[in-house]
C-alpha cells in the first residue's frame, strides 16, 4: 500500500510565516499548545463560548469552593502586574494587549487593587488569557509577532490547565 507523507506544518510555518523560523522549540510548542488548550477550557469552564457573566459566575464559584491552586493563581496575577503596572499605573504592554474599554478599565482597576480577592484575580487572570486568544486567533495576529511571548503562553497554559483540571463536567453536575 502507498502510504502518502504527512504533511510538515513546521517547515511550512517557517518558509511562510513571518518570524516563526526565529521561535524556539518551546515557543512553538506553547504557542500551539495554547490553541489546545483554550478551545477545551472554553468548552468546559465557560459552557462553549466565552461570556463575561458565564466566566465571572464560575471564577465566583471557584473563589467560594477556596480554589485550590491559589499559589499557581498568585504567580501568574504577580506575573501580569509586573509585566503591565509600572509606577502605579498600566504601562505600553498593557495597551498593546488592546483589551475592549470595558475589560481594560476591569483588569486595569484589578492590577492595581491593593488586596484583590481571589475571584478577582482569577478573573483578571482570565480576561487576558481571553486577550491572549483575540489576538493570537481573531485581532493582530501575526503582525503583533509571538516573539517574546512565550512566557505569556506558558503561564497561561499552565492557568488553563489548571482550571480545566479543578472545573469538570461531573463535579458541576452533582
Amino acid at each position: 500500500m502507498n502510504q502518502k507523507s504527512m504533511f510538515n506544518i513546521e517547515v511550512w510555518l517557517e518558509s511562510r510565516a513571518h518570524g516563526y523560523n526565529s521561535l524556539s522549540e518551546n515557543a512553538r510548542r506553547s504557542i500551539k499548545d495554547f490553541a489546545l488548550l483554550w478551545s477545551l477550557f472554553e468548552a468546559n469552564f465557560c459552557d462553549t463560548r466565552w461570556d463575561r457573566n458565564i466566566v465571572q459566575k464560575n471564577c465566583d464559584t471557584l473563589a467560594n469552593e477556596n480554589f485550590a491552586a491559589s499559589n499557581e493563581l498568585d504567580n501568574i496575577f504577580s506575573y501580569f502586574q509586573k509585566r503591565y503596572i509600572a509606577g502605579g499605573k498600566t504601562n505600553k504592554a498593557f495597551a498593546a494587549l488592546k483589551l475592549a474599554k470595558k475589560d481594560s478599565s476591569l483588569v486595569e482597576s484589578l492590577l492595581l487593587k491593593t488586596s484583590p480577592t481571589v475571584s478577582e484575580k482569577i478573573i483578571a487572570v482570565l480576561t487576558i488569557i481571553y486577550r491572549f486568544r483575540n489576538n493570537y486567533f481573531h485581532g493582530t495576529k501575526w503582525a503583533y509577532s509571538f516573539d517574546g511571548q512565550e512566557e505569556n503562553f506558558r503561564l497561561s497554559n499552565e492557568f488553563l490547565a489548571i482550571i480545566i483540571s479543578v472545573w469538570t463536567p461531573k463535579a458541576r453536575d452533582t
